[in-house]
């Protein structure tokens, strides 16, 4: 909306009650984003757990749109406000909301400055949490190439069912179980193996005599 708080204020004081105003987060209009929340209202993906988000690409400092020279704003901290996070999280939290129809209450974020030699972050992660608890994890970076298909209209939606999920506590303890089972069974073959042949042989040492 804004790279300092006052221009904010500024832009909301301005369009109260006037011109129509929108912030462009542009990620819940995608027809992919669309149809993973209609999976979600209506139920049928179950209770949501988490949200993971990579939202990567490669900013060069000498970055540019074209072969000509262009003056890279989003490296300027007086200009964009800060780097990777403040261009990019935006968008991961706002379509979170989206998708899961609530709001973030708690939210945590770690910045780096990794690779590139500017003055603005390069990457972070964040950590928040919603209303009725969901998890959201979000990497953003400016150092990482793009390699992730974020334009071609694909995305991922998992689904596991937690009572058979592989790594569930519960299918664990039924593998653990049947483990024993059969370990049991092995055991019981083992013993019956042995007595059927103790048997053959008194009853061919019996013969003998």
């Amino acid at each position: 909306m804004a790279a300092q708080l006052g221009e904010a204020e500024a832009i909301a004081a301005a369009v109260e009650g006037g011109p129509l105003y929108g912030t462009a987060f542009d990620q819940r209009h995608h027809p992919a984003h669309v149809a993973l929340r209609e999976q979600i209202v209506q139920d049928a993906i179950g209770r949501p757990i988490a949200v993971r988000i990579v939202y990567a690409c490669w900013v060069d400092p000498a970055w540019s749109p074209g072969e000509d020279a262009h003056d890279n704003w989003r490296t300027d901290p007086e200009r964009a406000g800060g780097g990777a996070v403040i261009d990019l999280a935006l968008h991961g939290l706002d379509l979170t909301q989206y998708l899961l129809g609530e709001p973030l209450v708690d939210l945590a974020i770690m910045l780096q400055r990794r690779i590139h030699a500017y003055p603005v972050d390069d990457g972070g992660v964040l950590l928040g949490r919603t209303a009725s608890g969901t998890l959201l994890q979000s990497h953003v970076a400016y150092n990482c190439p793009e390699v992730l298909p974020r334009r071609d209209g694909r995305g991922r939606l998992r689904a596991h069912d937690q009572r058979r999920s592989s790594g569930g506590l519960g299918s664990r303890r039924e593998r653990n179980r049947r483990r024993r089972v059969k370990v049991q069974r092995g055991r019981e073959a083992l013993l019956a193996r042995r007595r059927r042949q103790r048997g053959s042989r008194q009853a061919g040492q019996g013969q003998s005599v």
